[in-house]
């Protein structure tokens, strides 16, 4: 265990023209120029309660070979309707089945002929987004992707939304 004062020792000593700072020892090493990591330390989770229904309304997915999808829900229910396609023009229409279990959540993906994806991810910190792994029958490999979750009060302009009438 380091001790305030002699951090606070090395903090103050003069150092040479050029060297490089010492490294704190609950800091990460540097990262190269050019390179983004994101460490899994130092994640600070909220702890106030989950915001409103946290599957929203609609998910805007990017997955990998450039396949980006939209993923509509059917009313409060855990249902979703998946909609993909891919700059070659390749279309994909695919119910989804999504649970949840505090940040974790697990997507199923139903195809023909017994063919599935299951997506395992993890909700954001200010839980707007949603991201993970997943594989296919067809594919085993696990492959990234992530998700931006919309909740439609927030993206319908004002004029639209449903609002009491006037009587």
């Amino acid at each position: 265990m380091i001790r305030p004062l002699t951090v606070l020792a090395i903090l103050l000593a003069p150092a040479a023209a050029g060297a490089t700072p010492p490294i704190m020892p609950d800091e990460p090493p540097p990262v190269p120029p050019g390179e983004m990591r994101t460490p899994p330390y130092r994640q600070v989770v909220p702890s106030g309660p989950i915001p409103g229904d946290p599957l929203g309304d609609v998910w805007e997915m990017e997955e990998v070979a450039s396949w980006t999808g939209t993923w509509i829900r059917r009313g409060r229910t855990g249902r979703f309707d998946g909609y993909w396609r891919h700059p070659t023009g390749e279309r994909v229409l695919a119910p989804l089945d999504i649970t949840r279990e505090g940040r974790r959540v697990i997507v199923i993906r139903r195809h023909t002929q017994g063919r599935y994806c299951r997506y395992d991810g993890a909700f954001s910190v200010d839980w707007r987004a949603v991201s993970g792994r997943y594989t296919c029958t067809w594919a085993r490999t696990p492959m990234p992707r992530r998700a931006r979750v919309l909740h439609l009060e927030e993206v319908t302009p004002e004029l639209l939304r449903d609002r009491p009438r006037r009587r």
